[in-house]
């Protein structure tokens, strides 16, 4: 059965909840589907943890590694760019913003860090994840990191400022989640069966 609320949480307006290993809630796919224009669902509800420690835009690739180290590669010529140095923990997943300009990176330790991709510098150090990150995007305008881990939660940081500027908790480990075009919606898996569906109410 399809729970639906209304209330807020840190910003986050929750449309829907619902354990999506009950049959009878298999009807919030396509129902999530017709109101997001977000065709994965399939994938969103089927996955186990959502990582890749590997991002790629259009003229670069950056990789992380169990030992902490990320990397920057040109994709034409094939030569690295830049070491991204100062992060010791195990790089679980990674994001480039849409100008190519930036990287976040997420650890076992729950940090996330923001780099400047030309030089490889940190600009921004993310902490509030009580666990290591399992999932993690950019916002299609660049403006915002979304985040879930194994800590229950769900984190939205201003990349700009390093801020943590919304949230919404789950009932287990986030596994993954993918965000529409406008960067409004989101749609999250956890470990316990849930699918959320998850409005931004953030200004500018």
């Amino acid at each position: 059965m399809v729970e639906k609320k209304t209330h807020e949480a840190n910003r986050i307006q929750v449309h829907y909840s619902a354990t999506a290993l009950q049959p009878d809630s298999a009807h919030l796919v396509p129902k999530l589907a017709r109101e997001t224009g977000v065709d994965s669902m399939g994938a969103i509800l089927q996955c186990g943890e959502s990582r890749s420690d590997v991002a790629i835009d259009a003229c670069r690739i950056v990789w992380g590694s169990a030992d902490g180290m990320l990397q920057s590669w040109d994709q034409e010529s094939g030569k690295m760019i830049c070491l991204l140095e100062g992060n010791t923990e195990w790089v679980t997943t990674l994001a480039v913003t849409p100008d190519g300009h930036r990287a976040v990176s997420a650890s076992a330790n729950g940090t996330l860090r923001v780099w400047e991709l030309e030089h490889g510098k940190t600009v921004q150090t993310l902490k509030g994840h009580a666990h290591r990150v399992s999932a993690l995007v950019v916002t299609p305008d660049g403006k915002r990191a979304i985040s879930g881990s194994y800590d229950h939660t769900l984190r939205v940081w201003d990349l700009a400022t390093g801020d943590y500027v919304a949230g919404f908790s789950a009932e287990g480990p986030v596994l993954g989640f993918t965000v529409t075009r406008a960067g409004r919606t989101i749609i999250a898996r956890d470990k316990s069966g849930g699918v959320h569906l998850l409005h931004l109410d953030i200004k500018n």
